[in-house]
């Protein structure tokens, strides 16, 4: 019983050794410590943000820019497109636009229809039962 009595005064008194030869902060100096550390990690912060700022705007010009191209070439495309058809695209972006006009398998083709033949008056049979008048 006296081996851990003296473990535990021995454990006490080591203790106490180190509180005394550690130094101890001021409440003052904490606080002045934090805040040195917060102005570092705003002003990190303050850089990151003015890259991203930039970063994004380098991102929005050049998608501007090619919104710009992709209209002017859907326009292009689009020339002589039935109505139906302009109205659908209308509903897309122009990058979408432009994806289906390109695509090979959506191509339109003109196509004249071959006029009526001309009616013949004199040749007219009367109605029979399969004849739908």
């Amino acid at each position: 019983m006296t081996d851990k009595t003296e473990q535990t005064e021995d454990v006490k008194e080591t203790a106490v050794e180190q509180d005394k030869t550690e130094p101890t902060l001021k409440q003052s100096e904490v606080n002045a410590l934090m805040a040195k550390e917060r102005k570092s990690y705003e002003a990190k912060l303050k850089t990151v943000s003015d890259e991203f700022a930039s970063f994004k705007k380098q991102i929005d010009d050049a998608r501007e820019a090619q919104e710009a191209a992709a209209k002017e070439k859907v326009e292009k495309l689009r020339e002589g497109l039935p109505e139906g058809i302009t109205a659908l695209l209308d509903k897309l972006t122009a990058t979408d636009q432009l994806e289906w006009l390109s695509d090979p398998a959506n191509t339109i083709t003109k196509q004249t229809i071959k006029p009526l033949p001309e009616a013949r008056e004199g040749e007219r049979r009367a109605p029979s039962i399969g004849t739908i008048v």
